[in-house]
């Protein structure tokens, strides 16, 4: 309970609390009492008419203090003075603060990385090889999860405990990502003791400051900016919002401000506490313990889920797809993306040598001549024994019927001084059974042909050689750019995608794929049949598929970039006829 003596004259006591409403005090033998909640102790005195009471203010010389702006929370007048190393208003005697500060102050929940100092190492590297040594071992012996945010770079900021060996909480900042500011602060329960308005506060500071005024001035607008949040900090309703942790959607406090957010929920053992800023939306946060706090840069075990799919080959059910389809926030979409997920073959790098390869040089069959244009040699851009190729199927249908006949193709591409436009491709389809000799690269012909461009790049000659292992996966065809998303409903969409493909996709066989510039490669293929004269039996752009697609592969680049898509007609396809196989390659 606020209570204090009343000035002279007064005889009423209005009370301000934190959310700027006024209230009647209780007076009594010249003291008023007020259970009103105020952080500043805000008081107006008024007479028997109404009139404005002044409380006293500290005897001494008294300093205007001509460049402060803002109004007094009590009278609203613009007439703040030092006195005896305090900062209080002319008008009405409220007394603001005690003299400011000449170190400055810092507002935050955390401040020192490891929450204390051990004694003082001789010099600076030792100080730094010391606190690395506490970092460490606080995070190999906290004892409870600490959350980070799925699908982004993890970086732990700060941390907060009773000593540098044992930490009770610690604060992931995630701000990476251009366009979001996102932090998780997991502290063991109760928390950290900052309540919810308390933090919502913190956020709403308004942090621009006039570098140019007097120390007293900076003061007084320090105050008035934490006054003012506080205030719309109060305003501000609880809601109850559902956010993704562990793997399941679960309420947590929420309250909004106006570029940003924070959510509160007690979990288990711990408090989780997300705060956003920069348009980041709750329902495309999910929330997943770091897997390694020693390493915290191998992301969640959320992450490391999705690489140990890639890793197995292992294809998600429509069922978990569905679940993290509403997981990412997207459940409005759920029909759209299930229907664009196609099966298809990763070409996952190899640590020897594998059946398949990337670039190179191709193995030829007696007869077997390397394909030219103009004297040109064409560039291998894909060797895929067939017969090795593992099965394909998954709840989201079959591959496109291909009889291969487990035939060992070589698909060349003219790239070699070449405009990057769609083109034709040769392939090469032999048994793998054939006797096959490792082919030399062929030189350039002299003279040069009269298209050649940028002849002094010979970079597209040979590609870089990356034996491969083919390696079921799912693609998806949904496109997040081609919509009216947010950034953030782009990244979290982006995320969702990935977790569906177990990764980003380098190199695929089959499925749905984009160019650089998030165009369907699909649509080339019946532009080029035509550009070459075939103006009958052409099949639409629906009735061709993906044969393989490299988008991104070491060193291949025209001229800012590069992807390198490759289509076929699915008739073809089914008839294992490669003779219209069309390139299309993208740049940045």
């Amino acid at each position: 309970m606020e209570r204090d003596v009343m000035p002279q004259g007064a005889v009423r006591a209005v009370v301000i609390d934190v959310r700027g409403a006024e209230t009647d005090a209780v007076v009594e033998g010249g003291r008023w009492f007020s259970e009103a909640v105020t952080e500043e102790r805000i008081v107006r005195f008024e007479n028997a008419n109404g009139a404005l009471v002044p409380q006293p203010l500290p005897q001494g010389h008294r300093r205007a203090i001509e460049d402060a702006a803002e109004p007094c929370p009590v009278c609203s007048a613009v007439q703040w003075v030092e006195v005896a190393e305090a900062i209080g208003c002319e008008r009405c005697g409220w007394m603001a603060c005690g003299a400011p500060s000449t170190e400055g102050e810092t507002a935050g929940i955390l401040l020192d990385p490891l929450g204390g100092e051990a004694d003082e190492p001789t010099t600076s590297a030792d100080r730094d090889r010391e606190r690395r040594r506490l970092r460490q071992a606080a995070r190999a012996a906290a004892g409870f999860p600490v959350y980070a945010r799925v699908g982004k770079p993890v970086r732990i900021s700060g941390s907060s405990g009773p000593s540098p060996e044992v930490r009770t909480g610690f604060h992931v900042d995630q701000r990476e990502v251009p366009g979001e500011r996102v932090s998780v602060e997991t502290t063991v329960s109760p928390g950290s003791g900052w309540t919810l308005r308390e933090r919502l506060a913190h956020l709403l500071e308004d942090d621009g400051w006039t570098e140019d005024r007097s120390q007293a001035a900076q003061q007084i607008q320090w105050l008035h900016a934490e006054r003012t949040a506080r205030q719309q900090a109060a305003n501000t309703p609880i809601e109850t919002r559902e956010l993704v942790i562990d793997g399941e959607r679960r309420p947590f406090a929420f309250v909004a401000a106006p570029d940003g957010w924070i959510a509160v929920r007690e979990h288990g053992d711990v408090q989780v506490v997300v705060t956003a800023r920069e348009g980041t939306q709750p329902q495309h946060v999910a929330l997943s313990p770091i897997a390694d706090l020693e390493h915290p840069e191998r992301g969640t075990l959320a992450d490391l889920e999705v690489i140990r799919r890639n890793a197995s080959s292992e294809l998600p059910t429509r069922a978990e797809v569905s679940a993290w389809i509403d997981e990412a926030g997207f459940s409005a979409h759920r029909d759209e993306i299930l229907a664009s997920i196609a099966p298809a073959y990763r070409l996952r790098p190899a640590d020897g040598e594998a059946p398949h390869r990337i670039g190179g040089l191709p193995d030829l069959a007696p007869g077997e001549a390397w394909p030219h244009c103009d004297g040109v040699p064409h560039t291998l851009v894909l060797q895929l024994d067939c017969s090795k190729l593992p099965p394909l199927t998954s709840e989201f249908g079959d591959a496109p019927p291909w009889n291969h006949r487990g035939e060992l193709l070589r698909v060349f591409a003219g790239l070699d001084m070449a405009m990057p436009e769609p083109d034709r491709a040769v392939v090469l389809a032999r048994s793998p059974a054939a006797p096959l000799t490792r082919a030399d690269l062929p030189p350039r012909p002299e003279p040069l042909p009269d298209w050649a461009w940028e002849a002094e790049d010979e970079s597209l000659r040979m590609l870089a050689p990356r034996f491969v292992h083919v390696v079921p996966c799912l693609t998806v065809g949904f496109d997040p750019y081609g919509r009216r998303f947010s950034h953030s409903e782009i990244q979290a969409c982006e995320w969702l995608l990935h977790r569906i493909s177990a990764g980003p996709i380098a190199a695929q066989l089959l499925g749905a794929a984009t160019t650089m510039q998030g165009e369907d490669p699909r649509h080339t293929g019946p532009f080029v049949l035509e550009e070459h004269g075939e103006t009958e039996n052409v099949p639409d752009s629906a009735d061709w598929t993906v044969l393989a697609n490299l988008a991104d592969h070491p060193e291949m680049s025209f001229g800012d970039g590069g992807a390198l898509a490759l289509v076929i007609p699915l008739a073809d396809l089914a008839e294992g006829r490669y003779h219209r196989v069309v390139t299309d390659p993208s740049m940045g």
